[in-house]
């Protein structure tokens, strides 16, 4: 019995070293990419990024949940960048020209087309630091060396160190979607972190079903909701995971208590989001407990442009300056106001090729999942290899699971070349690292030495 005990304890030191080591390896490489491409405390590009910096801002000043890109405070970073040599705006003369439509729009008042939990974090930031754009990159730099970390030592009990070295390798030098891992200021990495805890969370629950892990879920769930409520469209998928039996698990437990925990995880994640699904809805005057971002995009999705380009994500705001100029000035009015042309447009497009919407959904889901380097196919075939192979079945089953759930959020909305696939990466690393170790294994077994 003490033997055992030892050999436990000695398997749990092991894990928490791989977990130490790949965090401190994969945020020094994250932090060194950042640095290289951009440098760590430039300012925001001026896309998604400059949203949540505009956000976090007005947050830290006691304005809520709003916009103001006029506000001088908010400006004063990108106006003195301007003449900066590692500024972006130098760098480029189309972000150039975005920036400066950016920093002129009237767009002020409180929103409901962000999710807050990026803004929240940046503005605890800037309230205690300062206005740091070195520490929220770093920040995500380690949100993503931890969800990696976590993935890799479920590698690790797989198929040893060799599925960790490939995993990281993977994680930090091969994959071509880094910009998103680490680096800009996007809710990426954060989001990843906590749909990974959900992931071991629920793994910890195929293993031993309890109300108190599907807590644990529900909670996690809903923080990542906060940070990306694309997440919601991983709901179905996810729950349907718990409620389902689980091949090869050691215990299973009756369907019924499984629809019972499954639905307190649904509650437990309605009650996270729902100080905030009450604020947009009371700010909006009608039930958008989510705000209109999605129904802003409706026309992005459904549409000829749409199905022209393999479902891929377009702006939706017109091209000509002057017509954005005419646009409300007020957030919610302009959301408002873009949300009704973009619910007529894709509604009259539906009717029109309501035929088409099965091709427009494969098309979305290849133009996310394609590979588009010789790096990206060489992962691919890894982690196919991984998952075809993996050793534990219920770890399998559920990686299968969560990939699925992100396919079908993009053919439920769009594609964003690889974007939509951040959260699953950190798995799609473990099941590379897993492929890879196979490979060597049964390559060892080939070898004539190895038989004598």
């Amino acid at each position: 019995m003490n033997r055992e005990d030892d050999t436990s304890r000695q398997s749990r030191w092991a894990e928490w070293a791989v977990f130490v080591v790949c965090f401190c390896l994969a945020c020094f490489f994250f932090a060194v990419q950042v640095g290289r491409r951009d440098g760590l405390s430039a300012p925001p590009q001026p896309f998604d990024s400059l949203d949540y910096d505009a956000l976090a801002v007005q947050i830290a000043k006691g304005n809520g949940f709003s916009f103001d890109f006029r506000d001088p405070d908010f400006q004063r970073p990108y106006l003195a960048a301007a003449d900066g040599e590692r500024s972006h705006a130098t760098a480029d003369v189309e972000r150039d020209r975005i920036y400066q439509q950016r920093l002129a729009d009237p767009l002020h008042g409180p929103t409901t087309f962000r999710p807050p939990g990026l803004p929240a974090v940046m503005a605890a930031i800037y309230q205690t630091a300062g206005r740091q754009f070195a520490l929220v990159r770093l920040l995500n730099c380690a949100a993503m060396a931890a969800a990696i970390s976590l993935t890799l030592v479920c590698a690790y009990r797989a198929a040893g160190l060799v599925a960790v070295v490939v995993g990281l390798f993977c994680g930090t030098i091969v994959d071509s979607v880094r910009p998103y891992i680490s680096g800009d200021i996007l809710s990426e990495p954060l989001a990843t972190l906590a749909i990974t805890v959900v992931f071991v969370l629920q793994l910890h629950y195929i293993r031993g079903p309890s109300l108190r892990r599907a807590v644990g879920i529900g909670g996690a769930l809903g923080v990542a909701v906060l940070f990306r409520t694309a997440f919601v469209l991983w709901l179905p998928v996810l729950l349907l995971a718990m409620v389902l039996p689980v091949p090869h698990s050691l215990r299973q437990v009756g369907w019924r208590r499984r629809l019972v925990d499954a639905t307190v995880t649904a509650v437990v994640l309605a009650a996270c989001v729902a100080p905030w699904a009450v604020r947009n809805s009371l700010l909006l005057e009608e039930f958008k407990p989510l705000g209109l971002h999605g129904e802003i995009n409706l026309a992005v999705a459904y549409s000829d442009r749409a199905l022209q380009g393999g479902g891929l994500w377009y702006n939706p705001l017109p091209e000509d300056p002057a017509a954005v100029a005419a646009l409300p000035d007020r957030a919610v009015e302009r959301e408002q106001w873009l949300a009704e042309q973009s619910r007529r447009e894709a509604g009259r497009w539906l009717a029109e090729n309501w035929r088409q919407v099965p091709r427009l959904i494969v098309a979305r889901v290849r133009t996310e999942w394609w590979p588009t380097s010789r790096r990206e196919i060489l992962l691919l075939l890894l982690v196919a290899v991984g998952l075809v192979l993996y050793p534990r079945r219920d770890e399998q089953w559920l990686m299968v699971c969560f990939l699925v759930a992100a396919s079908v959020a993009v053919a439920a909305s769009w594609s964003v070349g690889g974007r939509f696939t951040v959260p699953v990466r950190p798995l799609m690393y473990a099941a590379a690292g897993v492929g890879a170790a196979r490979v060597v294994q049964w390559v060892r077994g080939l070898a004539p030495w190895q038989n004598r």
